[in-house]
């Protein structure tokens, strides 16, 4: 078994599951970039923070709870037991235990899938309730492309309710993502950032990556003069229509004056409600705002 060390070192040798969504682009915590900066050890490892320390902890008996419903064989595996793609050695899926079809047996031969256990808040319940949320359903045909299995399964206590989802395997999904794959190695292996984009976890990381000056001048291109006037030109533009935005809300609230609501021909309702601070939190006493709604018109 290999120490969390290890784990970590082998990480910066490839692509994990729970990373191929940063390399498809779908990852609302991690850009491209930042994967790459890790990856290239440009970024030191994330600081563990408090849910996912609970994640971590909550794994076992999310899996438990996921054996007892299914009446199904599971079987753990350890924190940092990481398998590689027969192919691509850059490909690693270290699932949270494995599952099998075919009764209380655990020997070779029978029919073996990946079980990924989650643990999330009660607002993500509606997107659960649509189906495995997408990052998670990449995460699992990742972990299926490195074992070689037909299907996974994705377990979760969601709020305070128990999911549990089984997903097949998709080779043309796989065959997508593998190619996306390999594009991004080539960043990491040639050293060589992937394209900007324009994502918070990206300006995040290159904080970190900089965090302070040196007081030195360095000569820019000229394509940095060309992205310099874009900033400038956006800046105004944002400027304009945070104004244009306040003018048709100063219009609304001139109209609306200390009622609550106002409804339009069309049905749609504007509600413009005073919220009232909990005393704790209010920068002086007795402290109020009103907040603006909208409320589409029903159909029919």
């Amino acid at each position: 078994m290999q120490s969390k060390e290890q784990w970590l070192e082998k990480r910066s040798q490839g692509v994990g599951a729970s990373e191929m969504p940063a390399v498809m682009g779908v990852s609302p915590y991690t850009s491209q970039y930042k994967l790459w900066a890790h990856k290239t050890r440009r970024l030191g490892d994330e600081i563990e923070n408090e849910d996912m320390y609970w994640g971590k902890k909550l794994e076992h008996i999310i899996c438990d709870e996921y054996a007892l419903r299914s009446e199904r064989a599971v079987q753990k595996c350890g924190p940092y037991d990481t398998n590689v793609h027969p192919d691509i050695p850059y490909m690693f899926a270290t699932p949270d235990a494995l599952t099998f079809r075919n009764g209380d047996d655990l020997g070779p031969g029978d029919d073996m899938g990946p079980v990924e256990a989650k643990m999330q808040g009660r607002f993500a319940q509606k997107e659960w309730d649509e189906g495995a949320p997408l990052i998670y359903q990449i995460q699992l045909q990742a972990q299926m492309a490195v074992l070689g299995t037909d299907y996974g399964v994705l377990c979760g206590l969601v709020g305070k309710r128990f999911k549990s989802i089984e997903i097949e395997r998709d080779d043309k999904f796989i065959d997508a993502m593998t190619d996306q794959l390999h594009e991004f190695w080539d960043y990491v292996a040639n050293d060589t950032p992937p394209p900007m984009d324009g994502l918070a976890s990206t300006a995040r990381a290159l904080k970190r990556m900089h965090p302070q000056d040196n007081g030195k001048t360095i000569k820019l291109s000229a394509e940095m003069s060309g992205i310099l006037d874009g900033l400038i030109e956006t800046r105004v533009l944002i400027k304009s229509h945070e104004e244009m935005e306040t003018l048709q809300k100063n219009n609304l609230v001139a109209a609306l004056k200390e009622n609550t609501f106002g409804r339009l021909p069309d049905g749609r309702i504007i509600s413009y409600k005073t919220i009232d601070v909990k005393p704790e939190k209010q920068p002086r006493d007795g402290y109020s705002y009103r907040r603006m709604g909208i409320k589409e018109a029903k159909n029919g």
